[in-house]
C-alpha cells in the first residue's frame, strides 16, 4: 500500500514568496471622476449625478446648493427631507457615493504608496 502521507515541499526563498495581487476598484460610469470631489462646486455635483445616470435629481441638488463636500455627508434622511421620496431612488444615490469615496480612499492609497516609494528611493541614493 503506497504511503499516505503527503509530501512536504521546501520552503519557497523570499524571491519567490506568495505575492498580493493589486486590488482592483470599480470605476464610476463615464470617465474617471475628479479625484478632489471637496473642491467639486453645486455644477460639477450636477455633473456627476449625470453620469451617474441619476440626472433626474440634477435640478434637486441644485436647489439645495449641494457641492462635493455636502455629498460626503448626505444621508438617507437628508435625501428624504430635499424631496426624494422613493426609497429605490435614494439608495441608487447613496450606492452612487459609496463607489466614490470608495474610489477615492483607493486613490488616498496609491498616492501615500508612491510617497513612502519616493521616500525609499531619496534614502538609498
Amino acid at each position: 500500500m503506497a504511503s499516505r502521507k503527503r509530501v512536504i515541499e521546501p520552503a519557497l526563498s523570499t524571491d519567490e514568496e506568495f505575492k498580493t495581487p493589486e486590488k482592483r476598484v470599480s470605476v464610476v460610469r463615464g470617465s474617471q471622476p475628479d479625484s478632489d470631489f471637496m473642491r467639486w462646486g453645486v455644477g460639477e455635483t450636477c455633473q456627476y449625478l449625470q453620469r451617474e445616470g441619476l440626472g433626474e435629481w440634477k435640478d434637486t441638488f441644485r436647489a439645495e446648493k449641494i457641492t462635493g463636500v455636502g455629498l460626503r455627508y448626505l444621508r438617507d434622511a437628508d435625501l428624504e427631507k430635499i424631496g426624494i421620496k422613493r426609497l429605490g431612488d435614494r439608495l441608487r444615490i447613496l450606492h452612487s457615493l459609496s463607489k466614490l469615496w470608495q474610489i477615492e480612499a483607493e486613490l488616498s492609497k496609491v498616492k501615500a504608496f508612491r510617497q513612502r516609494q519616493t521616500v525609499k528611493a531619496v534614502k538609498i541614493t
